[in-house]
C-alpha cells in the first residue's frame, strides 16, 4: 500500500460501510490489490464472482457486503465490458504489473497503456508496437459494439468511412529513393589538393588514380544522402592517405614494422594469426611494404590482402 493511503477519506468510508475498524479495512484493501495484481493485472476484477473476491480479501462476514462496500466507497467501478474494475488501477499499479501487461501486449481494463519506461530501448520499441495493435483492436471492437446497440434500438448503423489516405512523409522523393553512387571523380581536378605536399605532380596523379575510387566509395558509404559532406570526406581522406603514403614511401626499410611489435618471421606470423592474436594486414599496409622494398611476404597474407 502506498504511503498515505490509510489516511484517505475513501478508506474510512469503506470501513464505515463495512462496519469494521480502520486497521481491518486497510488489510482487506491490501489483500484486494495483491489478488488483482496476480490474477487480474489489467484491473478487470469482474471476471471473478463476488464470492471469490471476498474470499481473496479474507472477508468472513455477510456475503456480498464487501463488494458492495468497495463499490460504494469508490474502490471498484462498474464497467460495461468487465462488470467491475479496480478504480484507477492503471495509475496506481506497480512496475511489475505494468511490465507484465506490456510484455504481453495488453492494455489496462480502462483502455490505458501500461508504462514501458522500465524497459530497454530495443524491447520498448517492440512492446510499443504490440500495444498499438492492441489499441486498434480495442477501437474496432468498441465500434462494432456501438453499431450492434444502435441496430438493436432500430437505428441503422452508419457505414464505416473509407480509410484515410496515408499522411505524406516529410521526406522528399529524392530522400526516399535509393541513392546511386556518384560518378567517378577526375584525379586531374583533385591533384591540386596535394599542391603543398612533397612529391612530383606525376607521382601524386598516379597515386590519385589508384586510390581515389576506394576513397570515394568509402565517403559514399559514410554519407549516402549528403553530397556536400561526402565531397568534404573525399578531400579530407585524400590529404590524410597521401601523407601516410608519402611517409611510408620515404621511410627507411627498418622503420616499417607491424603495429606495436617487432617484425616476426613468416611462421611466427602464421601461428599468431591462427590464434587471433594479430589482425590481417590491410591492402594499404602491403602497398607500403612493397614501396619499402620488403622481401617476399607469406603467401596466405598476400591472398588475404588481394581479396
Amino acid at each position: 500500500m502506498k504511503r498515505g493511503t490509510s489516511e484517505h477519506p475513501k478508506v474510512r468510508r469503506f470501513a464505515r460501510a463495512l462496519g469494521v475498524g480502520l486497521a481491518q479495512a486497510v488489510g482487506h484493501l491490501e489483500l484486494l490489490w495483491h489478488f488483482t495484481a496476480k490474477f487480474a493485472p489489467a484491473g478487470d476484477l469482474g471476471r471473478f464472482h463476488d464470492a471469490d473476491i471476498e474470499e481473496a480479501c479474507a472477508w468472513e462476514g455477510e456475503s456480498g457486503k464487501m463488494v458492495a462496500a468497495l463499490t460504494e466507497s469508490g474502490w471498484l467501478d462498474s464497467h460495461a465490458q468487465h462488470r467491475v474494475i479496480v478504480h484507477d488501477w492503471s495509475e496506481h499499479a506497480d512496475d511489475a504489473t505494468n511490465l507484465t501487461l506490456a510484455r504481453a501486449g495488453r492494455l489496462f481494463a480502462d483502455g490505458k497503456r501500461p508504462k514501458t519506461t522500465r524497459l530497454l530501448q530495443a524491447e520498448r520499441t517492440a512492446v510499443e508496437a504490440k500495444l498499438t495493435e492492441a489499441e486498434s483492436v480495442r477501437t474496432a471492437s468498441a465500434r462494432n459494439t456501438h453499431a450492434k446497440r444502435k441496430n438493436a434500438h432500430g437505428v441503422s448503423s452508419p457505414s464505416h468511412p473509407l480509410p484515410s489516405p496515408p499522411i505524406p512523409s516529410s521526406k522528399s522523393a529524392a530522400d526516399a529513393a535509393p541513392h546511386a553512387p556518384d560518378d567517378p571523380l577526375d584525379p586531374e581536378k583533385l591533384v591540386n589538393l596535394l599542391g603543398s605536399e612533397p612529391g612530383e605532380r606525376e607521382a601524386k596523379l598516379a597515386w590519385l588514380k589508384r586510390e581515389l575510387p576506394v576513397i570515394q566509395a568509402k565517403a559514399f558509404e559514410d554519407h549516402p544522402k549528403d553530397p556536400d559532406r561526402r565531397m568534404a570526406g573525399v578531400c579530407s581522406r585524400v590529404l590524410t592517405h597521401f601523407r601516410q603514403h608519402h611517409k611510408a614511401a620515404t621511410a627507411p626499410p627498418s622503420a616499417i614494422k607491424p603495429r606495436g611489435s617487432i617484425l616476426p618471421d613468416s611462421d611466427e606470423l602464421a601461428r599468431l594469426s591462427r590464434l587471433n592474436w594479430l589482425p590481417m594486414p590491410t591492402l594499404d599496409y602491403w602497398r607500403e611494404w612493397v614501396a619499402a622494398g620488403k622481401p617476399e611476404r607469406p603467401r596466405w597474407w598476400i591472398q588475404e590482402a588481394q581479396a
